[in-house]
């Protein structure tokens, strides 16, 4: 049973509001995840049907059809890349995160200490 508004299998974190389909979805859905909020909820979504709660909603023949054949509706057979993607592009988001304020910081510094003399 398809639970948007387009006919398409969403998720409970992948819908119509947070999704890949269109750039600035995708770059909205990405900020969204670089700011911790559930970001393993889309990578869950994102993941193969046959990975936990997705059994439940993901339909082997409700998703695109490419080249006469209907495919899955949910992520790859394995759902490696998901995972893969999803932590990599975590832990590099925090890293730019805390680069910046580090440096946020050490500049602060600086200006608080050429202010004293």
């Amino acid at each position: 049973p398809a639970r948007g508004d387009d006919n398409s299998n969403e998720g409970d974190f992948v819908n119509r509001n947070a999704n890949f389909r269109t750039l600035p979805n995708s770059l909205l859905t990405l900020f969204r995840c670089a700011t911790g909020e559930s970001f393993n909820g889309i990578m869950h979504d994102m993941m193969a049907g046959a990975w936990g709660s997705n059994r439940l909603r993901c339909c082997p023949t409700c998703g695109a059809e490419i080249d006469g054949e209907l495919n899955d509706s949910c992520g790859p057979a394995e759902g490696f890349w998901s995972l893969l993607l999803m932590l990599s592009y975590t832990i590099i988001m925090g890293f730019i995160i805390l680069n910046g304020l580090f440096i946020g910081v050490i500049v602060d510094n600086f200006t608080n200490i050429g202010s004293e003399n």
